[in-house]
């Protein structure tokens, strides 16, 4: 498999594990009590993992952009 396949099929998997993330939290808010203490702590929790993903989807588009750039040069 070339490196570009391996870097698309990991960002496909990060891609999915986030959109099922996000729609956990979307959930989570619909019933969200903003005087729980317990609901404010999951909240924060959720927003650095949700950080933590995007910063991770970032890293690969960056990876699969400088991929398909050097598949341009050669």
């Amino acid at each position: 498999m070339e490196a570009i396949d391996k870097v698309r099929a990991k960002r496909k998997v990060v891609r999915s594990a986030s959109t099922k993330f996000v729609n956990k939290e979307k959930s989570f808010l619909e019933n969200f009590d903003s005087q729980n203490e317990t609901n404010q702590k999951q909240l924060f929790e959720y927003l650095l993992n949700l950080d933590a993903k995007q910063i991770e989807l970032q890293t690969l588009n960056k990876e699969v952009e400088d991929l398909l750039s050097d598949e341009k040069i050669v």
